[in-house]
């Protein structure tokens, strides 16, 4: 793009109107590529120069391009060495860039054509290397390095400006565009545009360090700054360094050339003054005033960053006057007498030398007798104490050996005693051992235990190590029992309640001492002072085992249940010690942590079966027992199971009301099937899996097994129980009518079959005869058929026998499938039924009520069959022979 003829600047006044966020102060200079103006910026109060360029440069979109990417690529930038950008933008179609202000000249306005002081030198290119090596790490070239583009502030400090071709390092440019001044370009650049780098930078600034050193820029065939100003040769290298041809023996960065300039710098201030202060008088010519700038500094290209100090259109002031030494022998006379001092200093140290090394020798023959008279004391000493060590195992070896002596063992205590003979206790021989402490009386032995546990955990514990809760069988054994309890200590007994009124011992002697009172406990106590009391089973004494010589135990769970088993008939059947009554139930606690199932079992075992609260009233009552035999919070088995439908007891009595526990039932039905009853105020019934040991369960032996006669109603409960009373009778209709057809069809067969065989020739009723008779014979006083069609057909009969036994199997059949129909409308009706009372009780509040519903609603399935099986029908196992 070519440059406008001519650019008519905005007067100061324009400007104003044009940006009105700053204060125009004055106008600085103008160039062919625009105008800068000093202004005030109002917002925050700082002064800025403002760069305007001609409206033609916003109208080409390359330069336009370009404008911005050198606003944007400063604005990026922060550092003390560089001329900061605040914003840019455009106003009146010219594009504008706010700038921070410099109040100063640049370098070509200072220092063009004239050498400065060393270390002047190395402090302005240092900050300078500062500047780039800033912009290098954010990734931008300046690529136009030179006086003109590099401002000096007011403190001394070099401001690098003018990035207008500063260039991401990530972006391609257009391929030959060569950018920078040709006096400071680096040579790979020219050749190459595309090659520049960080390192043509470095190329540009070592071009500034030679210039500053000598006055000059270097000429084709180069000549050390050394040789033509009296500087420090080490400068040299780094101008060297820095303008290398090849960029890879260059510095690679800004910062790498700053670090070498800085460590100059600080030996130059370091540097100690010399034999000789000042070079003899006629070899160096002082030199005052302005050395005229070459032809090749003139151009557009090296206008220089407008300050404050250049008024517009003038011409650039003078710079101030600066004292340099130029062609002096200095470097000559200093080289001479560096040569020899260095002489006398090699010289010196030879003498040295060779003293510290005669030195040496004296130390290292005086250090090895010392180490030759050790190592002899040494050999001495290893010696003698072998030679005393031989002597002492001598002497040991003659005296007689000590026999060594077992340490004492720590005394065995009763109960790591009773642990130990656990195994002869339980194996049912006779006995010959006991733990110490034990008491002797007649053929029993008796052990006190002295940590105190409920009267069912204290029988299960004595039973563990083959003995029973001691008993008294008369007065003596009593106050003989009574004489040795600790003092103000109550013990149990292996005693209890069987019934209503009676008491006996676990091992099912009779019991002839004073009867205690039920209304305090079931299970029997000794106090020290030889009173025999009962207390709840729940409560916690101590106790002792009595175990008999001759190995039996009679007092155990097993042998109590076997008693039982051959007195159930008899009028007085002898039940367990603890036995308690209701009404015309027994129930027994048994405190032994089992799964349902082996509670179960124990139960059945007893001719008994686990509890079943089928009555409010019982209910009551069994969580009252619970709570006094076993405490709060603790639980028990009792005969409850979910059936796959719906909650239903074992005895098949009828599910007529809920009791359950806060929350409860609150698993799967499916895992969690089996019932406990919890103990306490909070208490109730509780769904837990089967299979989980809880620490109890309630074995009740009473006549209640298979009602399935509703009991009375909860109060509040509605009149659903008569309900089911009322269906009931209609499933009996239904039972008694099927029993008629069935049987009438039974004989119907033997009919069919008589007449049928009677018209038969003789040797055919001969053949057939057998397998008639047997069919007959098979046909059940119900008059059930137990055979199927394809039964039927492999009979050896004739297909008109054949004939006749099939229909009568499927009238058969269609009558089963009849009354299960019939029972299925029965039904849904009384589910119908149900819901209402159900919706009546949830009204009432009564949730207990309404929960037990449910449960019959539930329970009565969805089929005609499962409603026959919940009432207690067995019309079809008979249809099906079972």
């Amino acid at each position: 793009m070519s440059t406008p003829p001519q650019f008519k600047a905005p007067t100061t006044e324009e400007l104003q109107q044009l940006l009105p966020a700053y204060d125009v102060l004055s106008f600085i200079a103008k160039g062919g590529m625009g105008a800068v103006y000093k202004a005030h910026q109002k917002s925050l109060e700082r002064n800025v120069a403002i760069k305007i360029l001609p409206r033609e440069f916003g109208e080409d979109h390359d330069f336009r391009r370009r404008f911005e990417d050198e606003a944007k690529a400063m604005a990026k930038l922060n550092h003390p060495n560089l001329i900061s950008v605040y914003d840019f933008g455009e106003v009146d179609h010219m594009l504008y860039i706010v700038m921070e202000f410099v109040d100063g000249k640049s370098f070509h306005e200072s220092f063009h054509g004239r050498a400065i002081a060393e270390k002047e030198v190395a402090h302005l290119v240092a900050g300078i290397c500062e500047g780039l090596a800033h912009a290098h790490e954010a990734g931008i070239l300046h690529r136009d390095i030179k006086p003109a583009n590099i401002l000096l502030d007011s403190k001394n400090r070099p401001k690098i400006g003018d990035f207008g071709l500063a260039r991401l390092t990530e972006e391609t440019e257009g391929e030959g565009v060569i950018y920078g001044t040709p006096d400071y370009i680096a040579p790979e650049v020219i050749k190459n545009p595309g090659a520049v780098d960080t390192r043509s930078d470095v190329f540009s600034t070592g071009v500034i360090l030679y210039e500053l050193l000598t006055g000059k820029l270097p000429e084709k065939r180069y000549i050390p700054a050394s040789q033509i100003e009296d500087v420090d040769p080490r400068f040299d290298k780094i101008v060297r360094r820095a303008t290398h041809p090849s960029p890879m023996l260059r510095f690679a960065d800004g910062e790498a050339m700053a670090s070498d300039l800085k460590t100059l710098q600080e030996a130059l201030d370091n540097q100690v003054t010399g034999i000789v202060t000042a070079p003899p008088a006629g070899m160096a010519t002082p030199i005052t005033g302005t050395t005229p700038p070459p032809a090749h500094a003139a151009g557009p290209q090296n206008q220089p960053p407008i300050s404050e100090a250049s008024p517009p259109e003038a011409a650039p002031a003078a710079a101030p006057e600066v004292q340099v030494n130029i062609g002096t022998n200095w470097s000559l006379l200093r080289n001479l007498v560096i040569i020899v001092v260095l002489l006398a200093a090699i010289f010196g140290m030879y003498r040295a030398y060779q003293w510290q090394k005669e030195e040496n020798a004296k130390q290292q023959a005086k250090q090895q007798r010392l180490t030759d008279q050790a190592e002899a004391d040494e050999r001495q000493r290893v010696l003698e104490e072998k030679r005393n060590r031989e002597r002492l195992e001598a002497l040991r070896a003659a005296q007689p050996k000590p026999v060594p002596v077992a340490p004492e063992p720590e005394p065995e205590t009763p109960l790591e005693a009773l642990e130990r003979l656990k195994p002869s206790l339980t194996s049912g021989e006779a006995r010959t051992e006991y733990p110490p402490n034990t008491l002797i009386r007649g053929t029993s032995r008796f052990f006190l235990i002295e940590q105190e546990l409920s009267w069912q955990r204290a029988s299960s514990y004595a039973e563990e190590y083959g003995g029973h809760l001691a008993v008294c069988l008369n007065e003596g054994e009593q106050k003989w029992l009574s004489s040795k309890i600790p003092a103000n200590t109550t013990i149990w007994l292996g005693g209890g309640a069987t019934g209503r009124t009676a008491w006996g011992w676990v091992d099912g002697s009779p019991w002839t001492v004073r009867s205690p009172s039920l209304s305090t406990g079931n299970t029997a106590t000794l106090s020290d002072l030889g009173s025999i009391r009962s207390r709840p089973s729940g409560e916690t004494f101590p106790f002792f085992i009595q175990w008999r010589h001759d190995g039996t135990n009679p007092g155990t769970l097993e042998s109590q249940i076997a008693r039982l088993k051959a007195s159930l008939n008899s009028p007085e059947p002898i039940y367990p010690a603890g036995v308690v009554s209701f009404e015309n139930r027994r129930y027994l606690v048994i405190e032994n942590a089992k799964t349902w199932n082996e509670s179960n079992a124990v139960a059945q075992s007893a001719h008994g079966h686990l509890a079943v609260p089928s009555e409010k009233s019982e209910d009551t009552y069994l969580r009252s027992l619970i709570s006094r035999s076993l405490g709060d919070g603790r639980s028990a088995w009792i005969g409850g199971r979910h059936n796959g439908r719906a909650w239903a007891w074992i005895t098949g009595e009828t599910w007529a009301f809920s009791s359950w526990a806060q929350d409860a039932p609150d698993g799967d039905a499916a895992v969690e099937s089996a019932v406990k009853l919890l103990a306490g105020e909070n208490g109730g019934w509780d769904d837990q899996n089967p299979e989980d040991h809880v620490e109890a369960f309630v074995i009740e032996w009473s006549k209640d097994r298979g009602n399935t006669a509703p009991a009375t109603p909860a109060s509040g409960t509605g009149d659903w129980a008569s309900q089911r009373a009322t269906f009931q009778k209609k499933i009996r209709t239904l039972e008694d009518k099927f029993g008629s057809a069935l049987l009438e069809n039974g004989k119907g067969l033997k009919s069919d079959l008589n007449f049928w065989l009677r018209g038969l020739r003789s040797a055919d009723g001969r053949a057939y005869k057998p397998t008639i008779d047997q069919l007959k014979a098979n046909v059940s006083a119900e008059g059930v058929i137990p055979l199927t069609v394809r039964d039927a057909i492999k009979l050896p009969l004739s297909p008109r026998g054949v004939d006749l036994l099939r229909k009568r199997i499927e009238a058969q059949h269609a009558l089963k499938e009849a009354v299960q129909a019939q029972a299925n409308q029965i039904r849904q009706a009384y589910i119908g039924t149900l819901k209402l009372k159900q919706e009546a009780a949830t009204k009432a509040g009564n949730a207990s009520g309404a929960r037990a519903i449910l449960n019959e609603i539930n329970a009565c399935g969805a089929t005609g069959r499962a409603f026959l099986e919940h009432l207690g029908s067995g019309v079809l196992d008979t249809a099906e022979g079972r």
